[in-house]
């Protein structure tokens, strides 16, 4: 699982999470495949977050490599 964290909500506007895609495409060029992503929301000290929890599950070709 890999957790990406967006900046504060705070601001009170929104933009893509920027670079997102190219850090899917770096850990799925290690061997996983994206499987399932969700959007969560939460508090911290320094104010609200959303952060999309990725599932990555090995590649069928990589499964049974060493």
């Amino acid at each position: 699982m890999y957790k990406f964290i967006e900046a504060s909500t705070n601001s009170m506007s929104t933009a893509p999470m920027t670079g997102l895609a190219e850090q899917i495409q770096a850990v799925e060029d290690l061997g996983w495949k994206l499987d399932k992503m969700t959007a969560a929301e939460g508090k911290a000290l320094t104010g609200e977050r959303i952060a999309l929890i990725c599932l990555f599950r090995r590649a069928a070709s990589a499964a049974g490599q060493t």
